[in-house]
């Protein structure tokens, strides 16, 4: 039924009245759960939706209890749905939508996770994304995420948040959030080996090795991770980039768990990774007649990064626990272009976090309490030809405070305080590309939320909360003149459910959401600008159904409608936002026949403009990706035979816009994927 549901949602009109559709569904369908249960409870088949906890909001409570629009993945779901990088994350949760390498971030409920701009106006300006994406509390770089892949090898869980989460996520956030927990050390041995192989020179090796150096006290884990493979796009090789169409990541990874049994209150895990992407500028299809934004000779992104992450917690007392995490990391980009060409460029810096929480729980669990406080730190100097250097300081402090309080044995309330002060500086350039930005940027941050538990499997509530994200400055290299350009924000209003059903065996999840933004930061031309106002409402809902023993069905769908207010740039006036689908959606299944594991899953996105002032002749009709595998399961691992993007399909995905839309190089839906992956498990 569901998957029927929603092949008839994504071949219908876009804007069809999305919304008010699926507010009714989501009316009939959580409130008149309760009193279809005795009937579903005779039809309840034995498997059990399993009980996540949740870890991005800070509070460890379940999914059930948690009112953020969040998808979660643990490491079972994510090998099922062929999840292997953060892009294919992106794509299986609802109304997002990722275009893959470029400039481009994805975008989450139509907001921009790249920031206001890209490419040269980005650079300018000092990249700052609007999608976090953080590894064991460590956030990425913007072009860790344009340009890296992001294993997923070794990744006990990933938590998508869609919407603000500024107030317990801080900086970069006012789209979503992306919450990635690799698997700590654990006292006993285990080693698992994988390889692949595929079309367009598909290559995986990964490794996993994990043993004990003191018995209950202390373990180590060792992961890497290679994946490669080459753009089908027709791009050439040159000096001194090499092959263009090399789209390479390395990750390795190792961890320290100390728990010493003199001190039982007391972990310790200290983290060490070092990760190299390589890709090229965008696989848009190529174009060499002069000045083409997209030539064969396509200009390739290389970066690394050194991270070292320490985890500490310790147990003051019983309903009492400090913990610590601290980060440093170190990171290099260049941007490589043919001899002789300008704008090659490069990135150096470092970063620094540290992030001390206290926690009391009462005794009757009445009340859970956070208080929290954060520093970050970024230097990095800037380089790019024909442009000039850039120095680029932020720093950031934070303190934050969460409450959940249960108000009855059935209302729960949950407070929640962040006041942020970030300060950014930014000088440098030569001639008119010459800029100094000396500013800080204060706000406070609050999120209100009541959740009503009718019963233990079904949960009904509302939030309020604010977004934020800091100002600017850059150079219009057009006009030839220095501009600046505001903090943004947003306030989000949420109604959400958690069902889970049929003796565990279905859990539903439904989001409704509207936001309100307020100087929401655009690229306007060659200038970013904050445009009057700008509104969004929509819904998300998720379905994850254990059928029987051997079938288990997923679904989830997004819907969305966006618009934007501003008189004084009347080309925007009654737009909808950029890459902002009304539907998004998709929809899978896992059927064991014998040791057997076949897998499929299909994802559709519908129509977009490419650009915020809505050209037609940049608008995306929908699109449908369809993804299948089968497994032969063994004593000690796994054989599998996978396709991506199945059937081929090649429908272009976005348009590049400069001045104005330029079709000759369009982006196309990524080539079919056909490959063997074999991992062994000891």
């Amino acid at each position: 039924m569901e998957l029927l549901r929603m092949g008839r949602l994504a071949n219908s009109q876009p804007n069809r009245h999305p919304i008010s559709t699926l507010a009714a569904s989501i009316a009939v369908a959580c409130f008149g759960m309760q009193a279809g249960l005795a009937v579903a409870a005779e039809e309840t088949k034995e498997g059990v939706v399993p009980s996540m906890v949740v870890y991005g909001d800070k509070s460890e409570r379940s999914l059930q209890e948690t009112s953020a629009s969040v998808v979660v993945y643990d490491q079972d779901s994510m090998q099922e749905k062929g999840i292997n990088t953060t892009q294919d994350l992106l794509r299986m949760s609802p109304n997002i939508v990722d275009t893959g390498y470029g400039n481009q971030i994805a975008t989450v409920r139509g907001v921009d996770g790249s920031g206001p701009g890209v490419g040269a106006a980005a650079f300018i300006s000092g990249s700052k994304p609007r999608l976090n994406v953080s590894l064991d509390g460590r956030a990425l770089t913007y072009n860790e995420l344009a340009y890296g892949q992001n294993s997923m090898w070794d990744v006990q869980q990933a938590e998508v948040y869609l919407g603000p989460q500024s107030y317990i996520q801080g900086r970069n956030s006012i789209a979503g959030t992306v919450v990635l927990k690799s698997n700590a050390p654990v006292f006993e041995r285990q080693f698992s080996v994988k390889g692949g192989l595929g079309n367009n020179s598909f290559q995986q090796t990964a490794i996993v090795y994990n043993d004990v150096l003191v018995d209950d006290q202390v373990a180590f884990r060792i992961s890497a991770d290679r994946q490669y493979q080459e753009s089908a796009v027709a791009l050439v090789s040159y000096a001194p980039a090499g092959n263009s169409k090399e789209i390479e990541s390395n990750i390795i990874r190792a961890k320290l768990l100390v728990e010493p049994s003199k001190i039982p209150e007391l972990s310790s895990t200290l983290s060490i990774s070092r990760n190299d992407h390589r890709a090229p500028q965008g696989e848009y299809e190529p174009d060499d007649s002069p000045f083409a934004p997209f030539p064969s000779k396509r200009p390739v992104s290389e970066g690394n990064s050194n991270s070292y992450v320490w985890d500490v917690t310790y147990g003051l007392t019983s309903n009492v626990e400090l913990a610590f995490n601290t980060n440093y990391t170190d990171f290099e980009i260049k941007r490589i272009v043919p001899t002789g060409d300008r704008f090659t460029a490069e990135i150096k810096g470092k970063e620094y976090h540290i992030e001390p929480t206290l926690r009391y729980v009462s005794d009757s669990e009445q009340l859970d309490l956070l208080v929290g406080a954060r520093y970050f730190s970024n230097n990095q100097d800037d380089f790019i030809d024909g442009m000039g250097s850039y120095e680029d300081q932020t720093k950031t402090q934070s303190a934050y405070l969460q409450a959940i309080y249960n108000l009855t044995p059935s209302l729960v309330l949950t407070a929640v305080g962040r006041y942020e002060s970030e300060k950014r500086f930014r000088q440098g350039g030569d001639g008119p590309f010459a800029l100094k930005l000396d500013k800080t940027y204060n706000d406070f941050l609050p999120k209100l939320a009541l959740a009503w538990n009718s019963d233990e499997n079904n949960t009904f509530g509302v939030s309020a909360s604010k977004g934020f994200g800091s100002g600017g400055a850059g150079v219009d290299f057009i006009a030839r003149k220095t501009y600046t350009f505001d903090e943004e924000s947003v306030w989000n209003y949420e109604f959400f459910t958690r069902h889970r059903l049929m003796d565990q065996s279905l859990q539903l999840t439904t989001n409704v959401f509207y936001n309100d933004y307020d100087n929401l930061q655009q690229l306007t031309g060659a200038e970013i600008s904050n445009l009057d106002e700008a509104k969004s409402y929509g819904a998300e809902a998720t379905m994850d159904w254990y059928a029987t023993q051997d079938l288990s069905v997923f679904a989830n769908m997004g819907l969305l409608k966006t618009k934007i207010s501003d008189r004084a740039k009347s080309v925007y006036e009654g737009k909808e936002f950029a890459r902002a689908p009304g539907v998004t959606g998709a929809a899978g299944l896992n059927y064991w026949l014998g040791d057997f594991e076949l897998n499929g899953n299909v994802q559709y996105v519908g129509d977009y403009y490419s650009t915020t002032d809505n050209d037609e002749v940049g608008k995306i009709s929908g699109y449908t990706t369809v993804n299948a595998s089968i497994a032969y399961v063994f004593d000690y691992g796994h054989a599998k035979l996978f396709a991506n993007n199945l059937f081929d399909s090649n429908d272009v995905i976005l348009y590049e816009a400069r001045g104005q839309v330029y079709t000759d190089s369009p982006l196309l839906q990524k080539s079919r994927t056909v490959g063997l992956l074999v991992q062994l498990d000891f």
